[in-house]
């Protein structure tokens, strides 16, 4: 096991091995306690997630007070950032993913389908018969890129896409929805960012008849990595937001 000279002692191969899997031994023994633990009381600890910014602004934040208040002992960092993490690179225990595809190293919940709904500001409205209509007024774009510069629509067998024109690109939905609504073009975005405006008559839905694809796909996920044990504070986390997210 050990690689021994005058000067140092080193592991061989064999030695390596066999530490690892002592690590392996330990943490999985360390994780039977706690979940024993668990057992006699509610589930503690810190949770440590992120989440897309307006997703987690508008989604999470509202669902946290009822989560802590149901279980005290939970410690949970909710990091909000528009980019992928690492979840074994930067410690996070879950993450929030909107997306199309998922990575085939993680383990992933359903949480949400959402839907994504063309609007504009109710006084600045224009009138579409056809999604080639976009053509001819400002479209506020979600990022940069090929993807931004078109839109993909779908009815019945119909699937169409449209270049569109557009002279602001911002990688927010929150901020697209303050463009939108100041008038300043037409937006395409997901309903819990956008259903208030559409109740209260701020904002109106266009081509209604037509089902928007997003970029991003209309699926939310929880993902973790697909390690043997999953501790109990993790577990009431994803059982709470999958009961609780519509």
């Amino acid at each position: 096991m050990l690689r021994r000279t005058t000067r140092s002692i080193s592991l061989t191969e064999a030695g390596q091995v066999m530490v690892e899997r002592a690590r392996e031994a330990v943490a999985l023994c360390e994780g039977a306690g706690r979940e024993i633990d668990s057992l006699h009381g509610d589930a503690g600890g810190t949770v440590r997630m992120s989440a897309p910014i307006t997703f987690g602004q508008r989604c999470i934040v509202p669902l946290l007070p009822e989560l802590l208040a149901t279980h005290p002992r939970l410690d949970v960092q909710l990091v909000l950032l528009d980019r992928p993490v690492d979840l074994a690179q930067e410690g996070y225990d879950l993450a929030i993913r909107l997306t199309r595809s998922l990575p085939g190293d993680v383990v992933a919940r359903r949480l949400l389908t959402t839907r994504y709904l063309l609007c504009a500001a109710a006084h600045a409205a224009p009138v579409l018969a056809h999604p080639r209509d976009l053509a001819g007024v400002v479209c506020l774009r979600y990022g940069e890129g090929e993807h931004a510069r078109a839109r993909h629509f779908r009815r019945a067998d119909d699937d169409l896409a449209v270049a569109v024109r557009g002279n602001v690109s911002v990688n927010n939905s929150d901020s697209l929805r303050a463009l939108m609504l100041a008038g300043v073009g037409v937006a395409l975005l997901p309903h819990y960012v956008v259903a208030d405006d559409l109740d209260a008559d701020r904002a109106v839905r266009l081509l209604p008849e037509w089902e928007p694809r997003p970029v991003f796909g209309h699926q939310a996920f929880a993902i973790w990595l697909p390690h043997r044990y999953q501790p109990p504070r993790v577990r009431v986390v994803l059982d709470f937001l999958s009961d609780r997210l519509p």
